[in-house]
């Protein structure tokens, strides 16, 4: 990702509708040997240098600030677009940014917008080595706001996948619990599951399947939690469609039907919300 490219182009080869462009690293100086074959590539390209000279801002058609500073992104509509509702919707004619091609994102840092090109131009993210609650929050929610589905597929798909490591080796004590690499799990997932909506319940399942299987919670915990007005709806429903799945992979259905409800008499149901009797 931080390979360095330069741009050379071979005067005598610009009037040649069939010239091609070739990228080469300067850690290879070793010049191409291939006559009139002009090559390019870009200078500090953090992001696309897959892309070859795209990324070169000659061939940029938008200007994008975020964080309400100056910090500026010369970038590709169709690169931007080809992903994000938003951003094609802010770059149609008939839109303000549209037709000054600019676009302004004041809610989002610069160095989380710096992850989301990467994933638009290269289509790469790793999850953070410390598994810091607020970058992976604020990615999330930046491509949350910014209608970027698969990016937060990869965020939760990484997420399941560094729980599902962590939790086995705590579980064959080859790991201590405080050094997985994302600390508390639980409060970040019900942050991320606050950006969400119901329709995404499906890419939040196995992140939770996880979350209750290592972490399992007795009666009183579940009553707790579920009693709390403040509670998100949605993430305490992705927790019992959980416990539903375990209860179903551990008892057959004779047994389940024989199973007593601790629900006492005079509490309220957590679905009707009506009184239940004795």
């Amino acid at each position: 990702m931080d390979t360095e490219m330069s741009i050379v182009l071979d005067e005598n080869d610009q009037d040649d509708p069939n010239h091609s462009l070739k990228r080469q690293k300067l850690d290879d100086q070793a010049p191409s040997t291939t006559p009139n074959e002009p090559n390019i590539s870009v200078v500090n390209a953090n992001y696309g240098s897959l892309l070859g000279g795209l990324w070169d801002q000659d061939f940029a058609d938008v200007t994008v600030k975020v964080g309400g500073c100056d910090q500026e992104y010369h970038l590709h509509r169709n690169v931007l677009c080809s992903e994000s509702p938003f951003f094609k919707a802010a770059c149609k004619s008939s839109f303000r940014e549209g037709i000054s091609r600019h676009i302004d994102l004041p809610t989002i840092k610069p160095q989380t917008f710096e992850q989301i090109l990467v994933w638009l131009y290269t289509s790469d993210y790793e999850l953070p080595e410390k598994g810091d609650h607020d970058t992976i929050f604020d990615l999330y929610s930046a491509a949350d706001y910014l209608g970027i589905l698969g990016l937060k597929r990869v965020i939760l798909e990484q997420t399941t996948n560094v729980l599902h490591r962590d939790f086995n080796l705590v579980r064959a004590k080859q790991l201590k619990n405080s050094e997985i690499q994302i600390p508390h799990p639980y409060n970040l997932i019900k942050r991320l599951v606050r950006e969400s909506s119901v329709s995404e319940f499906e890419i939040f399942q196995p992140v939770m399947t996880e979350l209750v299987n290592y972490y399992p919670s007795n009666e009183a915990y579940l009553k707790y939690e579920a009693a709390r007005e403040e509670n998100d709806n949605f993430f305490w429903a992705l927790m019992v469609d959980s416990y539903f799945k375990i209860l179903h992979a551990n008892f057959c259905h004779i047994c389940r039907a024989q199973l007593k409800s601790k629900l006492e008499s005079g509490d309220k149901c957590k679905g009707c919300k009506k009184t239940r009797k004795a």
